[in-house]
């Protein structure tokens, strides 16, 4: 199976990590998978659009106060990596916009206590790792 894989950028304050680097996201794209990077991922860890795009992979930009544009960012995405959970505000649009049966891998603090946030997940039908 191929997947059409999102990488998103980050939205916690201080995270700079990204979870795909180019280097990966060119092997993947080898073994017949699709790539899109949100515009800037990988840039707080050292990694400019350019080099998604030599790696292959489509940038694509989310205006994030918009929903419209996180629907059409998350459309016919089935696969979703991250390295954190997102901030609440970008959460909040992220579940209405990704698509029911998506995989979203990352580390979503599935200990954090006081949220629902993984039971949210769940309810739109998203399956979290």
């Amino acid at each position: 199976m191929s997947y059409h894989i999102f990488v998103t950028k980050e939205s916690r304050a201080n995270e700079r990590r990204v979870a795909l680097t180019p280097e990966d996201t060119a092997q993947l794209i080898r073994q017949g998978h699709q790539v899109t990077v949100e515009h800037h991922a990988g840039i707080h860890a050292g990694f400019s659009n350019n080099a998604y795009q030599a790696a292959g992979a489509k940038i694509k930009v989310i205006e994030t106060s918009h929903l419209s544009s996180y629907r059409e960012a998350f459309k016919n995405i089935n696969l979703i990596v991250r390295a954190k959970r997102p901030d609440h505000i970008r959460e909040q649009l992220e579940l209405q916009a990704i698509q029911p049966q998506t995989i979203m891998i990352g580390a979503l603090d599935p200990l954090e206590k006081n949220t629902l946030h993984i039971k949210a997940y769940h309810a739109a039908d998203i399956n979290v790792s």
